[in-house]
């Protein structure tokens, strides 16, 4: 018997479009106008993610009715948590998270759990039992979730040709993509640039001061694999909320004055003490940052942020064999490609952002002509001024933009309203 053919509920794009943001939710508002025009189906997309990073949190006191309002959504999302939200929605079941060697955030292979709004705190939550997701105290028992939807997430490293008598398994890629790529199915292929290369942007804060070790003693996730997940979880948020609690104290006051109870009982005193003490002496006159202080300390989990900041011969190697690699193992070309530069957040290094965005973009108009690249970081403002603190790599200087390639249309302004962001 012949197999039911599938019903297409989708329209196809007549030029691939390639859509460039800085930072990477930026993308959100994007694929969100690209299922409300028909050219993505409004549920089980396919996402194939390339980044040194998962992204796959999620904003912890946000209404899980929050994401069938897009603009609120939008108002809600930061570069490490667009992804599951809108897989909350319905829009993606499918996630592949194409990693680099140096990334150790979830392991390889294959996670299948459940995502759903937490009956008592109406948050969004996984059954996903990964250090990455109890870290964040992003776990919920399948019972305490309402409104489920399943989730396949698979983890594979790419890249692996930079290393040492390394090569990638094309031939297992392959079959993987297929498995998640339905033959006639929906996909989003995104790729940030700082795949390729990273900084971990915290490791200079207050360096003087040896700041970003003394938050990785503070902020250490607690594990403690004796205990019920409940437990992990509920530890974890205590942690994190007292931690963020006293940032705000200082940022307002200044010092650990006439705080609440809780807080002088708290078990993470004596740290935020030593922690003050020893940025204070080193920087006497400065105005601290404790809310950037608090971000660089949330990043402190088993293993924290990747940094591995890469030549660009191996740039070039991971381009040209890993990505040519990547793309001939699709099934099929993607409904849309979208791009992070994530350079004004130092995660990839500004110096060599431009060059990796030109190569990149060559090899993709190259693949999937006809294309049609919009450079939306260019229609918005981005500050070229580092925070006053010590952050690493050199300040950002005027580069020359790489210019979309022939055989895309040029760059169109970026409309007023979302409803216009694609065709």
């Amino acid at each position: 018997m012949s197999k039911p053919v599938r019903k297409i509920t989708h329209r196809k794009y007549k030029e691939l479009p390639i859509i460039v943001v800085e930072n990477h939710h930026e993308v959100i508002p994007f694929i969100y106008k690209a299922i409300g025009s028909k050219y993505l189906p409004l549920e089980k997309n396919a996402l194939v993610h390339l980044d040194s990073h998962p992204d796959l949190l999620i904003p912890y006191d946000m209404d899980a009715k929050t994401v069938f309002s897009k603009y609120d959504l939008f108002d809600n999302l930061s570069i490490e948590n667009w992804i599951l939200p809108a897989a909350y929605a319905g829009h993606f079941n499918k996630i592949v998270w194409l990693k680099p060697p140096w990334s150790t955030q979830i392991k390889e292979g294959l996670h299948s759990f459940l995502i759903g709004e937490e009956t008592w705190s109406n948050g969004i939550r996984v059954t996903c039992s990964e250090p990455y997701f109890l870290s964040d105290a992003l776990w919920a028992a399948e019972s305490e979730l309402s409104n489920k939807r399943e989730v396949d997430l698979e983890v594979f490293t790419l890249g692996k040709v930079v290393e040492e008598n390394g090569s990638d398994n094309y031939t297992e890629l392959g079959r993987m993509l297929r498995n998640h790529i339905e033959e006639d199915g929906t996909y989003v292929l995104d790729i940030d640039l700082d795949f390729f290369s990273t900084r971990n942007p915290f490791l200079s804060l207050y360096e003087k001061a040896a700041v970003y070790d003394r938050l990785s003693e503070l902020y250490q996730f607690p594990k403690n694999l004796t205990i019920d997940l409940d437990c992990i979880c509920a530890g974890r948020k205590k942690q994190l909320d007292d931690l963020q609690s006293f940032c705000k104290h200082l940022a307002a006051h200044g010092n650990l004055h006439n705080m609440s109870s809780d807080l002088k009982s708290s078990p993470y005193l004596p740290g935020v003490i030593a922690l003050q003490s020893e940025i204070e002496k080193h920087y006497p006159n400065a105005d601290i940052d404790w809310e950037e202080v608090n971000n660089a300390g949330c990043t402190c989990d088993d293993d924290g942020l990747p940094h591995h900041v890469t030549s660009r011969q191996d740039i070039s190697k991971m381009i040209d064999v890993s990505l040519c690699g990547l793309l001939a193992s699709l099934p099929h070309p993607p409904s849309m490609i979208t791009i992070s530069r994530s350079s004004a957040d130092n995660y990839c290094p500004p110096e060599d952002v431009d060059f990796i965005q030109e190569s990149v973009l060559k090899v993709l108009t190259e693949k999937f002509a006809p294309c049609k690249i919009t450079l939306d970081y260019q229609e918005r403002y981005y500050s070229d001024t580092l925070p006053p603190h010590d952050v690493p790599g050199p300040s950002p200087e005027p580069v020359n933009l790489p210019m979309a390639p022939e055989n895309s249309t040029s760059k169109q302004p970026r409309p007023q309203s979302t409803d216009a962001l694609l065709p």
